[in-house]
């Protein structure tokens, strides 16, 4: 995979690494496991490819329990470079993972914000978010396939 990741950012209109990250929607209980395994190899082989070519890194964090939120900042922590932009694309997680990413040394946390904090079930946590986070920091999409 890094091959390929590697092969495809020599692109000229590559300008980023990702989307990476974990996503657990729609895993079985009985295979998250497994799928967490393979979900951070791969997103820890990203981070690096990442930190070596100097590249933003868009990242995902979906479906997360605070145990996965966890285990996403703590990858981000041990390997994505502090000092490059890091994209939450579409983020649908707790609001303290953008402040637990500053308090880890990360300069430049941009928070992506799609058409979902329309949604009631996320309007509290994304509100919060959007209402903590400098303007200078949103970035507006709809990248998610359902918005």
């Amino acid at each position: 995979m890094a091959s390929m990741v590697t092969q495809a950012l020599k692109h000229p209109k590559a300008f980023a690494v990702g989307a990476c990250g974990i996503d657990i929607t729609g895993v079985a209980p009985h295979d998250l496991d497994r799928v967490l395994t393979l979900q951070i190899a791969s997103f820890r082989a990203q981070l690096k490819i990442a930190a070596h070519e100097g590249l933003p890194v868009g990242v995902i964090l979906k479906s997360a329990t605070p145990q996965i939120e966890d285990a996403f900042c703590q990858v981000l922590g041990e390997d994505a470079a502090k000092d490059q932009p890091l994209i939450l694309l579409n983020f649908q997680a707790s609001p303290t993972v953008p402040l637990r990413l500053k308090e880890l040394g990360f300069t430049q946390v941009i928070v992506g914000i799609s058409p979902n904090i329309t949604f009631s079930k996320l309007q509290r946590a994304l509100g919060e978010t959007v209402f903590d986070c400098p303007l200078s920091n949103l970035w507006v999409s709809s990248d998610s396939p359902f918005t």
